[in-house]
């Protein structure tokens, strides 16, 4: 079981990085259907603006581009860490990070989203 679940996971995040090297620009479902821009639209966009050093870029498409690369770097570091341990500790992390911290980060996100919006 642990080893399907790290597999998915290296999986996932090889094609997240996959997708933002390709410079796929996909349409925002939730924009199209409604509208108004979610707390991820410009986030591709962004990365990419990112993997090409172009920071203020990044920012400009969307400003929670910063916190979620972080994320990605520590995420790929545990799950590397993991493969070689054999350990659990990434998904032992991310949950107790996530128990700890969600709140703030749905707060974060939402602040985000509406100053995005108005600018």
């Amino acid at each position: 079981m642990k080893n399907r679940i790290r597999s998915l996971l290296i999986l996932v995040l090889g094609l997240l990085l996959l997708l933002f090297f390709l410079e796929v620009n996909p349409e925002c479902l939730i924009k199209k259907i409604f509208g108004f821009n979610c707390p991820a639209c410009g986030l591709t966009r962004a990365f990419i603006c990112l993997f090409h050093l172009d920071i203020i870029g990044a920012l400009s498409y969307n400003i929670l581009v910063i916190p979620l690369f972080i994320a990605l770097v520590i995420s790929v570091i545990l799950l590397v860490y993991d493969l070689i341990t054999n350990k659990n500790l990434f998904i032992t992390l991310t949950l107790k990070f996530l128990e700890k911290y969600y709140i703030i980060i749905i707060i974060v996100i939402i602040i985000c989203w509406i100053i995005k919006d108005l600018i």
